[in-house]
């Protein structure tokens, strides 16, 4: 074990190196020697181990935060609870937290940070379904994975077990601070909507390169939390769309009544600020957002209260922030959904002044109604200062991008999600293949309103084909693959087929490769499938002749002995008449005569078998005395013999309970003193 390394309450867990150590704990690089994998392993340090009731609530959420399972949450493998020093094993993620991803950039840009913040969410939302907020979602908490760029939180239920100590070690902690909610920092009971607070200062830091608030001291940090509306993020970057900025805003109300109800909220309030569909742009406006009032002078008891903290801090605590830093001055009112006339009657009346910033096209608004308001309601400022507000100009008008070369489904699908109409005109074009679009009118560049109609042209191919491989298809399937070029379907007989299936192609005409014109006929063969039929009669015919009897009614031909396709036949099996599949083999013979087989020893079935298969039939089966029950032990004619096909033979079965009779020219025999019966004779 190294040196400084504690020693884990487990053989299991090889500790390697140390990855990082904040206020209540150090994370170690492990091996997991039974799985043969790496993972996190997360230590309490000694104030936490001495602290009981700190301990045992580590414990409980630990467990807690071990139900979680989902794609944006670092995973808890394992929970070692050991009284001296009880340990968390968690996924090792490859990768960086939120801050050091952000570190020297401005912005991640809108679809990047939509893209982390709705995984975020994500992640929060199914927690809280769990009963489980985190109350510490910073940068730090936030892991990056280096190879997909996946967003994982960690920390879950750890934060709520030390969540009345965050603010404790002010040298280790501060990460804390910057996103914590302002009941959180006055001391005040937080809910679900704490969290929605914190990823509303990550998606600020992602939107903007920057924190909402910074401070010299945790303190003043704090303080900002509590009392100071955040410069409007527009302000900080003028990219950023007006509906991403107000819901930033919203998330960062200093009351918990006034922030989105849910991380799902949120994730909905998201899809609203989503870019146009590909290659489909809108005509927007935008203007710098107006900067946030003067922070309103603090006063006498303000300073002594600042004061007083920093003392605390000298004296090696920090309580929460009080909740007597409530906000002052005015709190704006709700002016979202309101006309501009509405809107500016609510404020004059409250002593403040009203301007209306800018208008910008609305996908859900309609035209002169207010769309944002900065500051947003329920926040405090001084009277005399300006809310500002941006009105809808009514749904975006649409700029058609090139659509020349799309098939016409995706062409058809960027349009109408746009909210644009199709008309569809096909044209014969040697350039493009089917389904093609050609050309457009209105061309590109055009901008149109919403429910406007574009016509494609839309090729339908060159006039000539060629004849793709339809043979081993299902005819259904070779009948979608004509008519996808242009050509017809037509059968021309079913013939049954011992190999194939019903309805299977057996031949085409014309054949594979061959050039034709659109609108040609393709005619085919199907397959019967299996049939029942009945045996012709053979006998007399020629091997060749009787080949092509049995090919066209889908039976097969084997042919017994050397005979040639000239030879006439003598023998069939089956016999004519009887009913087959045609997947049966009819079995014939040329030669005028057979050979009688050996069948002693044989049981009777397998006497039949034999005389079966060289052409003969059985004939009388008599049971005399024989020590085996069932065995052959006697046959007339006898092996060796030719005789014509069909010969019958008559077989003798051994039977041991008959009594032994002797032949009409047996000859009797003395006694033998020395013979011993056979185990089987009683």
């Amino acid at each position: 074990m190294k040196e400084g390394f504690p020693s884990i309450p487990s053989d299991r867990y090889e500790l390697i190196d140390l990855l990082g150590e904040g206020g209540m704990a150090r994370v170690f690089r492990a091996k997991d020697r039974n799985l043969d994998r790496e993972v996190a392993l997360k230590v309490p340090n000694d104030r936490v181990l001495a602290d009981q009731a700190t301990l045992e609530r580590f414990r409980r959420e630990a467990r807690a935060a071990a139900a979680l399972t989902h794609p944006n949450i670092v995973r808890i493998y394992d929970y070692i609870d050991d009284e001296a020093l009880p340990c968390l094993v968690m996924e090792l993620v490859h990768g960086r937290d939120l801050g050091s991803w952000m570190a020297g950039v401005k912005s991640l840009g809108v679809a990047e940070t939509r893209r982390l913040a709705q995984q975020i969410l994500e992640a929060v939302a199914y927690a809280h379904d769990q009963g489980i907020i985190h109350r510490d979602l910073s940068p730090h908490n936030i892991l990056i994975e280096q190879e997909t760029g996946l967003a994982r939180v960690t920390d879950f239920g750890i934060a709520r077990a030390l969540g009345d100590q965050t603010l404790t070690d002010t040298g280790q902690m501060v990460g804390s601070v910057t996103t914590m909610s302002p009941e959180q920092a006055q001391g005040e009971r937080v809910d679900l909507r704490s969290d929605l607070y914190s990823v509303g200062c990550l998606i600020y830091l992602m939107a903007t390169g920057q924190l909402p608030f910074s401070g010299d001291n945790p303190v003043q940090v704090a303080l900002k939390h509590v009392g100071q509306p955040p410069t409007p993020p527009g302000q900080l970057n003028p990219e950023l769309p007006a509906e991403l900025e107000a819901l930033i805003l919203k998330a960062l109300a200093k009351a918990a009544d006034d922030r989105p109800s849910s991380a799902r909220e949120m994730i909905e309030a998201l899809a609203e600020v989503e870019a146009p569909a590909a290659g489909v742009a809108r005509t927007r406006v935008r203007q710098a957002v107006p900067p946030p009032p003067p922070e309103p002078a603090r006063s006498g008891g303000g300073r002594w209260l600042v004061a007083l903290i920093l003392i605390v801090l000298a004296g090696g605590g920090l309580y929460a922030v009080s909740r007597w830093l409530g906000p002052t001055g005015v709190k704006v009112p709700a002016l979202i959904g309101l006309t501009p006339e509405q809107a500016k009657q609510r404020v004059e009346k409250l002593g403040l002044k009203f301007e209306v910033a800018k208008e910008t096209p609305s996908e859900t608004s309609p035209a002169g109604v207010i769309i944002y308001q900065s500051p947003p309601d329920g926040v405090a400022i001084a009277a005399g200062q300006t809310v500002r507000v941006t009105v809808s100009s009514g749904l975006p008008r649409i700029k058609l991008p090139k659509l020349d070369g799309l098939t016409v489904s995706e062409a058809r699908s960027r349009l109408e999600s746009a909210g644009l109409k199709v008309e569809i005109e096909e044209k014969t074009d040697e350039r493009f293949a089917t389904g093609l679009v050609i050309s457009h009118e209105p061309g590109e560049g055009a901008e149109l309103d919403r429910g406007a109609t574009v016509k494609l042209q839309v090729s339908s191919g060159s006039r000539w084909v060629i004849v793709p491989q339809l043979e081993g298809l299902a005819a259904e399937e070779a009948r979608t693959v004509l008519e996808r070029l242009g050509l017809e379907m037509a059968i021309d007989e079913y013939r049954p087929d011992p190999k194939a299936a019903e309805e299977v192609v057996l031949s085409q005409n014309p054949s594979a490769g061959a050039k034709v014109r659109k609108g040609r006929r393709v005619f085919l063969i199907l397959s019967k499938g299996t049939v029942d039929l009945n045996v012709p009669e053979l006998e007399g015919k020629t091997i060749s002749e009787a080949r092509q009897i049995l090919a066209d009614l889908g039976l097969q031909l084997t042919v017994e002995g050397d005979g040639r396709p000239e030879d006439p036949i003598v023998f069939q099996d089956p016999p004519p008449g009887d009913p087959v599949t045609n997947r049966t083999a009819i079995r014939v013979r040329t030669s005028p005569s057979t050979v009688v087989p050996v069948l002693q020893g044989d049981s009777e079935s397998q006497a039949r078998a034999k005389l079966g298969a060289a052409g003969l039939q059985i004939g009388q089966v008599r049971k005399v005395y024989g020590p085996v029950a069932g065995e052959v032990i006697g046959q007339e004619p006898l092996p060796g013999i030719e005789v014509p096909p069909g010969t019958r033979v008559d077989i003798f079965v051994g039977d041991p309970t008959l009594p032994v009779e002797p032949g009409p020219d047996a000859t009797p025999l003395a006694p033998n003193p020395d013979f011993t019966p056979a185990p089987w004779v009683e």
